[in-house]
């Protein structure tokens, strides 16, 4: 049986990948990886990819963005597959949002509406 120690480093790993997925991909994403917040927790291991890269973290073109931000989703995603003699599932639950989410969802979409 696993390790509680193991299984935490497991779940940590994909939550990381997840959250790495979501800041890259979500609508409001940085269209370039330097565009990130110093306050986010990618920017400093975005920074460092740059700088062993050897690209100007400052003056990033789109295409050296594009190749940071795969680099990490490729070295998060790796980081789940370290360990061989395990199988992952992933159970997403679907449920009704609660009435404050729908509410807060509808008034956003009237704001971008008008």
């Amino acid at each position: 049986m696993a390790k509680k120690k193991e299984i935490t480093k497991e779940a940590q790993a994909w939550l990381d990948y997840a959250e790495l997925s979501n800041f890259l991909l979500r609508d409001n994403a940085p269209l370039k990886i330097n565009e990130t917040p110093e306050d986010s927790k990618f920017y400093k291991p975005a920074k460092e990819l740059a700088e062993e890269l050897e690209l100007n973290w400052n003056e990033l073109t789109q295409d050296e963005s594009n190749r940071i931000m795969i680099n990490m989703l490729s070295d998060y995603f790796m980081s789940i597959q370290e360990s061989k003699d395990k199988r992952y599932v992933l159970d997403i639950t679907v449920r009704e949002a609660d009435k404050k989410l729908k509410e807060k969802e509808n008034d956003e979409s009237a704001d971008m509406q008008s």
